[in-house]
C-alpha cells in the first residue's frame, strides 16, 4: 500500500508562508509548529530538545507524519497488524506494528526493536526516505543514507551537529522532509492540501484579504483530505505556463477555456495557495501579506487587453472543438466574444441562470442583480 507524508498544514495556516530551510536558530519554533499539528509532542518536561530521541519516539513521529496514527491504533487493537518485538511499550506498539507491516522498519534482532535505544540521524533519515518512496538497497545504500538524504533536501551540513542526534535535530529534519519531493516527483500532497485548505481559510471567499475575527470553520482542527487516486489507462499532463506561449505548443481535440472574468487578478486572490504550491518564503507586503505578483498579471483581467488576449488564444489554438466559460458580467461583452469566435468556424451558444454568489454584504460591492447568466460559447474550428 502506497502511503505518503502529511504536509505541514497547520504551519501554513498560521504563518501563510513557509521557510525553505530550517536553521539551527529556528528549532524551537519548528518544534512548536510541528506540535501544533500533533506531529511532535513533548513530555511533562517540555519538548526536551536537548536529548537524543529513542527509536520508539521516532517510530511514533513517523506514523504521525503518514497521518496514520488513528489507523494504526485501530488496526493494532483489532489484531489486523502485529510485530514480533517484545521490547516495545504499549504506547509505541501500534506505531511500530504499523511501520513493520508496511515494510518501513525492522528490528535490531528477530525479537527486539531496540525501542529505548537512541535513534541516530542515519536511522531517522532512512525512515524518512522510505516514507518518500525510496528503497534502501535499490535507491540508496544504508551506509550512504546521510549523503543521499542531504542530496534530496532532508538537511544540510549546517543543520546537524556532528553528534549526538538530538530531538531538536529530529524536528528540523522532519520539517525539511515535509517540503522534499517524493521519489516519483508527484505533487499529490500539495494538491491534496490546496484542495483541503479552503474549508479552514479565515476569509470571506478568496485570499486577497482576511477576516478581522476568526470564523468557526477557521478555528477547527485541520484535517488533510487526500485526493482520491483513480487508476486509468492514460497518463495525464499538467502545464504551468502562460497561455499565450503554451497554446502554440500543444494541440488536441477539445480545448476548454475558463479565464478570469473581471479585473481582480487571480494572483492576489489566491496568493496563499501560490505560496503553498511553491513552498517558498516570499517577501510579503501590505496588510494582507501579498507576495510580489508583478510578473503574474493576466491580460484577461483588463478591459483594454482582454479581447486581444482572447483572440490570440483562439487564432493559435490547434483544437477541433473550443469551449469558453464566461458570464454576463465579464469584461468581454457577449457580442465581442461571438464576433471573435465566428471568425474561426461554426459558433453556438448555451446559457443558464444562477443565483449570484455573494462573498460579503459590503454596500460598495453589492450588485444590482441577484442572479447571473453563465455562458458556454462553443466553436467548431475550421
Amino acid at each position: 500500500m502506497k502511503r505518503i507524508l502529511t504536509v505541514l498544514a497547520a504551519t501554513l495556516l498560521l504563518t501563510a508562508a513557509m521557510a525553505g530551510t530550517a536553521s539551527a536558530s529556528s528549532y524551537d519554533s519548528v518544534a512548536e509548529e510541528l506540535s501544533a499539528i500533533g506531529v511532535f509532542r513533548g513530555t511533562a518536561g517540555g519538548f526536551e530538545l536537548d536529548r537524543a530521541p529513542t527509536r520508539s519516539e521516532a517510530a511514533i513521529m513517523l506514523v504521525r507524519l503518514y497521518g496514520a496514527e488513528d489507523e494504526a491504533k485501530a488496526a493494532y487493537e483489532a489484531g489486523e497488524i502485529s510485530m514480533p518485538f517484545t521490547d516495545v511499550s504499549e504506547t509505541a506498539a501500534p506505531s511500530v506494528a504499523w511501520l513493520y507491516s508496511q515494510g518501513i522498519t525492522n528490528g535490531t534482532s528477530a525479537t527486539t526493536f531496540g525501542a529505548s535505544s537512541p535513534c541516530s540521524a542515519k536511522m531517522y533519515c532512512a525512515f524518512l526516505l522510505r516514507a518518500l518512496g525510496y528503497e534502501d538497497g535499490v535507491d540508496f545504500l544504508y551506509a550512504d543514507t546521510l549523503d543521499f538524504a542531504m542530496l534530496h533536501g532532508l538537511f544540510n551540513l549546517s543543520m546537524l551537529d556532528a553528534a549526538p542526534f538530538l530531538r531538536d535535530d529530529l524536528a528540523a529534519v522532519t520539517y525539511q522532509a515535509l517540503g522534499a519531493d517524493l521519489k516519483d516527483g508527484s505533487t499529490y500532497l500539495l494538491a491534496s492540501l490546496i484542495h483541503s485548505i479552503d474549508k479552514y481559510a479565515n476569509t470571506a471567499s478568496v485570499y486577497g484579504a482576511f477576516l478581522k475575527g476568526v470564523k468557526k470553520s477557521a478555528a477547527k482542527t485541520f484535517r488533510l483530505e487526500l485526493l482520491p487516486v483513480v487508476d486509468g489507462s492514460r497518463t495525464g499532463r499538467a502545464y504551468n505556463e502562460d497561455i499565450h506561449s503554451l497554446i502554440r505548443t500543444v494541440s488536441g481535440d477539445i480545448l476548454y477555456l475558463d479565464p478570469p472574468y473581471n479585473a481582480r487578478q487571480y494572483c492576489t486572490n489566491y496568493h496563499v495557495l501560490e505560496t503553498i504550491a511553491r513552498y517558498d518564503a516570499p517577501q510579503l507586503k501590505g496588510k494582507t501579506g501579498l507576495r510580489d505578483y508583478a510578473a503574474q498579471k493576466s491580460d484577461f483581467c483588463s478591459a483594454r487587453t482582454v479581447a486581444g488576449a482572447f483572440e490570440d488564444v483562439i487564432r493559435n489554438a490547434e483544437f477541433r472543438y473550443i469551449f469558453l466559460s464566461y458570464n454576463n458580467e465579464g469584461l468581454m461583452p457577449f457580442d465581442v466574444i461571438r464576433s471573435i469566435m465566428q471568425k474561426y468556424g461554426s459558433y453556438e451558444i448555451f446559457l443558464t441562470d444562477y443565483k449570484r454568489f455573494k462573498a460579503d454584504t459590503d454596500e460598495n460591492r453589492r450588485h444590482k442583480s441577484s442572479r447571473t447568466t453563465e455562458y458556454l460559447h462553443c466553436l467548431l474550428k475550421r
